[in-house]
């Protein structure tokens, strides 16, 4: 009776999440975007020990919110930044406000602010790094999360100064346009938060790092020295007073684009004698977009024409900090709706989601007399030419994709994760360039209207053609070369724990060719490691630097290529699935496993278990964990596997994307919502036929030996898949595993 209780609610539940994503897609409310807009502090002096207010200001760039949640849960490293909070504020959480929190019946509407404030002093004078955080624990479903984080650096100064301060307070780039060959002025703004500065020692002895950024100096000021300044260089009769500053500028431009991390330093060589040495140095990141290749955004069908299929290019919008050009199609979301690409007014790429009265098809809006739906496939090369690039393209989820021919090795593990594609029982991962025994090439071609693949054994091959090719592609022993690539990696893997665990990042640093960089390490830290380990208390000292060193860096080519932001994901896909950070070598090997998309050796029932109810939303069936690609799914999602950088398909992503939107009403946002998409594109697994419409796929009934054309097939009042997906026998009592 427990058991027919527990599946009825199991049942109503699923249907429920599975109808619930239909009701979403018809009625989009627009969501909040919470946004931390500015951070300071106000005193009398600006000194050490005198109480001020320092003011946090958030600005709702959404839906309207209508109550305090995610605004009030925040991160604030105040305390480890040396901040003393007045009586009138005794503690992070009793916060002034600018206005009331909001309600239903006040909400914090579209572009209104609200500023948090609190009374305190700072006990130590000297740069203070500041990170404010809003919803921090992501309580709060935004349009976008990447804009919750502010980070600024406020000068104190001392009180009792006996000797010059020089502190820097301002380092910044400014231009009519922010981009590559457009001539702006870069400038630096020190102040003297000490006594009396009577020369110019120390104040012109500085670091820029203007030439290893590819600045182009103006003949107004031709070289680094050349530099003008907002007031006379200080002397005995004209000193740089205490809490006076000065500006030294240059004029030029930036050569290269992208985020250029800029670093100054005064008093260089310690020439001049200060009361504080600790904060002669800034570092600020310039965004400098590169218009060498015409980075303008540029749509084939110059608008919103929803009836023709365009092409955007340019920087996206929503991903302008990235500062990529790259291609979008317009494309349909299900059957009657369209995501039509625009070029905005700012220059960037955006998108749309616009309702089609007769439906969507291909990228465009059907005319009244409905869509005339046709599959085909087309391929470049005419058929199975291996010495010649080439491409497939063909109809599937609604549009139009493309398919490359490329070049591939036999992928370093059989466990169907991590590939580009499968022939027979075995995967190939794509590859540049290759020669040799162990070469490839993935040669796609059309069957009727089918997109097909064929993998041929290749002497050399090099950007998708292949020359001295044979197509007895069994030739290759590849099982035993996997087995042997991955031993080698995974013993390679636990040398890089052990080298982080016992604080010996500059081995790992120097097979990376890379050289340390503690400003970066503190810039991860307050970024990434700060959130990541409040929650844990019992993580070491030794494990917080090891943690933070793999965010930083990386271990291996791989683990570099990802980034520092994906790195970080990758801690919080360990968190997510094992409820801890990682607390010893073991644990971090494991981590580092899930970077290189490979299988952790421990497991998680609970994120599995999570896995399984996920990939029931997104293929209509229970996983069958026998099969490669359905196990390679759910790992996916359970413990957020990477794919490694050189298997990636932007095109398979592109498509990818398309389908979870289909499926939730949404573009992934969380890392949640990012190991679904890169399940749906890199597993492999699909929608199967499922006659019975119990969930489970009618080939895995086979399997199980349970009737495919009978939804119970033991009759006890609940659906094999539900039986299945809990671990019960659908065709009797108990459990499937006791």
């Amino acid at each position: 009776m427990y058991k027919k209780i527990q599946y009825f609610i199991l049942s109503a539940i699923l249907c429920l999440s599975i109808f619930g994503v239909a009701i979403k897609l018809k009625a989009e409310v627009a969501k909040p975007d919470l946004a931390a807009t500015d951070i300071k502090f106000t005193s009398p002096g600006g000194l050490a020990g005198e109480d001020g207010t320092i003011w946090v200001t958030v600005k709702n760039l959404g839906g309207d919110l209508t109550d305090s949640k995610g605004l009030t849960n925040t991160y604030f490293n105040l305390s480890l930044q040396g901040f003393v909070f007045n009586s009138a504020t005794p503690s992070i959480t009793d916060f002034q406000t600018s206005r009331a929190l909001p309600t239903v019946a006040n909400p914090l509407k579209t572009n209104e602010s609200i500023t948090f404030s609190w009374v305190g002093k700072f006990s130590i004078a000297g740069n203070k790094i500041l990170t404010y955080t809003v919803d921090n624990a992501n309580e709060l479903e935004e349009s976008n999360d990447a804009n919750n984080s502010l980070t600024k650096t406020i000068v104190i100064g001392s009180e009792s100064a006996t000797a010059p301060d020089l502190a820097i307070t301002s380092l910044k780039f400014s231009a009519p346009e922010m981009e590559t060959g457009v001539d702006g002025t870069m400038s630096v703004t020190i102040k003297n938060l000490g006594a009396d500065l009577t020369d110019a020692k120390g104040l012109t002895d500085f670091e820029l790092n203007l030439a290893g950024q590819n600045f182009k100096f103006n003949k107004v000021t031709p070289d680094i020295n050349s530099y003008q300044a907002s007031r006379n260089l200080p002397t005995a009769a004209n000193p740089l007073k205490t809490n006076e500053s000065i500006t030294f500028s240059w004029v030029g431009n930036f050569s290269t684009g992208g985020n250029l991390y800029m670093q100054f330093t005064a008093d260089n060589k310690n020439e001049l004698e200060e009361s504080n040495e600790n904060n002669n140095s800034i570092q600020s990141t310039i965004v400098i977009t590169d218009n060498s290749e015409s980075k303008k955004c540029t749509d084939s069908d110059n608008g919103k024409d929803v009836n023709v299929k365009g092409t955007g290019k340019g920087v996206a919008y929503w991903g302008k900090a990235l500062n990529l050009t790259e291609s979008f199609d317009d494309y349909c979301l299900g059957g009657n709706e369209l995501n039509e690409i625009t070029c905005g007014s700012d220059g960037y790429v955006h998108q749309e989601n616009i309702k089609c009265e007769h439906g969507c098809w291909l990228g465009a809006c059907c005319g009244p007399e409905g869509c005339k739906k046709e599959s085909y496939c087309k391929d470049s090369d005419g058929g199975k030419i291996y010495g010649q690039a080439g491409y497939v393209s063909t109809v599937k989820y609604n549009d139009i994709l493309k398919f490359n021919d490329k070049c591939v090795v036999v992928a370093a593990t059989q466990d169907g994760n991590n590939f580009y594609v499968q022939s027979g029982n075995k995967y190939y991962s794509s590859a540049d360039k290759c020669s040799g025994a162990g070469c490839y090439i993935a040669e796609a071609y059309c069957s009727g209207v089918n997109d097909k693949f064929k993998v041929v054994k290749c002497a050399s091959c090099e950007n998708g053609a292949c020359t001295g090719y044979s197509e007895d592609e069994s030739s290759g022993d590849g099982s035993e070369l996997a087995k042997d690539n991955y031993d080698a990696q995974i013993n390679k893997i636990k040398d890089k724990a052990n080298l982080l665990q016992n604080d010996k990042v500059n081995e790992i640093l120097s097979e990376l060719k890379l050289l340390r960089d503690t400003v970066k390490e503190q810039a991860a830290k307050i970024k990434y490691l700060d959130r990541l380990v409040k929650e844990f208390k019992k993580i070491t000292e030794k494990m917080e630097t090891a943690i933070n060193n793999f965010i930083t860096y990386g271990v291996d080519a791989n683990t570099q290529k990802l980034g520092e932001g994906e790195r970080a994901a990758v801690i919080y896909s360990y968190k997510a699935a094992f409820d801890k950070l990682p607390e010893t070598e073991a644990e971090l090997t494991e981590a580092i496993k899930i970077a290189n998309g490979r299988f952790p050796s421990v497991t998680s029932d609970a994120a599995e278990k999570k896995a399984k109810d996920q990939f029931v939303k997104i293929y209509k069936r229970v996983a069958d964990m026998n099969d490669a690609k359905d196990a390679a799914a759910v790992k996916v999602m359970a413990y957020g596997l990477r794919q490694k950088a050189e298997n990636r398909n932007l095109n398979s992503e592109k498509a990818g994307i398309k389908i979870f939107k289909n499926i939730f009403g949404k573009a992934p946002s969380t890392t949640e919502n990012w190991n679904a998409m890169q399940a749906i594109t890199y597993s492999g697994a699909t929608q199967k036929k499922d006659s019975d419409k119990d969930l489970v796929a009618d080939e895995t009934e086979a399997k199980l030996g349970t009737d495919p054309k009978k939804s119970d097939t033991d009759g006890d009042g609940f659906k094999d898949g539900t039986e299945v997906l809990d671990g019960y026998n659908p065709k009797g009592s108990g459990k499937i595993i006791e």
